[in-house]
């Protein structure tokens, strides 16, 4: 079956309200494409990617799933809440399913719709936290960038294209497969094949709406103007690091990179601790003796979640290896 396809067999009883959740969700009814009569046995195919449903014969489906598998596919959840959610400025950011994630806030989970600033769409398909599972993105000019599944990021960052077809700008097939994807130290996915940018400027957030505590962590460990910051960076980092792409702009960037700066000023010897470790890890670790690299391990241990900070937000290159 093609991507995006999933075979869904239902009760009678709950087909009817299946099908109105689908209608809800705009998916379209393609009757052209079924093959099969009401007194034969059906199972109902639908396309989360294009968002159409139709019927055919159960023994052409292939893998079949039942309603409440189907359900878990696209994140279904009965607690969910299908709203609008806009920005600060009266944009319309996301139209969909939504959850109250504890530590993290309002977020859009399900089936849904984001939206660039000016109105086209960005993302469409079934989200989580970290962007989507399975759907489209565009580009904020509105043309169609990749259609098809994400793999789950399990460290720090957005979900990424995992199998799919990818398009320039203008429209032409520039990818058709499985995406070649790495991940950094901490976890960050880097596409190698094709050469694809992994977050488009001006993307709307999946957390749309803050918990209280968490607004107030960053803005007061993010204020630039006061240097007596209340929290150590390892405190900093545990808290902030896993929010950093959910709450991802330039201009929190920014603050991240003044503060990573300032750091770096105040302790001599952090920027002998990064060599030491790129040296020492991936070059020669034969020419120091026990004594030094217990030092530089303390070192290490003592900056390590400030460079992994640097290594984000474009102040380092990262580990090689």
């Amino acid at each position: 079956m093609q991507f995006g396809n999933y075979a869904v067999e239902i009760s009678s009883e709950n087909e009817n309200h299946l099908i109105n959740y689908l209608k809800f969700n705009n998916f379209k009814y393609e009757k052209d494409l079924e093959n099969c009569s009401e007194k034969e046995e059906y199972v109902i195919v639908i396309n989360i990617i294009e968002r159409i449903y139709y019927k055919i014969k159960n023994y052409l489906a292939g893998p079949i799933l039942s309603e409440k598998d189907f359900l878990d596919k696209i994140n279904y959840n009965k607690y969910s809440i299908h709203k609008k959610a806009y920005s600060n400025d009266g944009n319309l950011i996301y139209e969909g399913y939504t959850i109250y994630e504890q530590g993290y806030g309002e977020i859009a989970y399900g089936l849904g719709t984001s939206y660039f600033p000016n109105g086209n769409k960005c993302h469409e398909g079934v989200f989580e936290r970290k962007g989507l599972l399975e759907g489209k993105e565009f580009y904020s000019n509105g043309q169609l960038k990749f259609e098809g599944t994400y793999g789950r990021c399990r460290g720090y960052g957005p979900h990424y294209p995992s199998f799919g077809n990818y398009y320039s700008k203008d429209g032409q097939l520039l990818f058709s497969g499985k995406f070649k994807v790495t991940f950094g130290g901490v976890g960050y996915p880097m596409i190698k094949e094709p050469k694809y940018k992994l977050l488009e400027k001006g993307r709307p957030r999946y957390i749309l709406k803050k918990d209280e505590d968490i607004t107030k962590l960053i803005e007061k460990n993010t204020n630039i103007e006061n240097k007596k910051y209340p929290m150590t960076f390892e405190e900093f980092e545990e808290k902030v690091l896993e929010l950093f792409f959910e709450y991802h702009s330039d201009e929190f960037i920014e603050i991240l990179k003044k503060r990573l700066e300032d750091y770096k000023k105040i302790e001599p010897n952090f920027m002998k601790a990064l060599y030491k470790h790129s040296c020492w890890v991936y070059d020669s670790p034969h020419i120091y003796g026990d004594t030094c690299k217990l030092q530089f391990e303390k070192e290490r241990l003592r900056h390590y979640p400030v460079y992994r900070l640097r290594v984000i937000v474009g102040l380092e290159d990262g580990f090689r290896g």
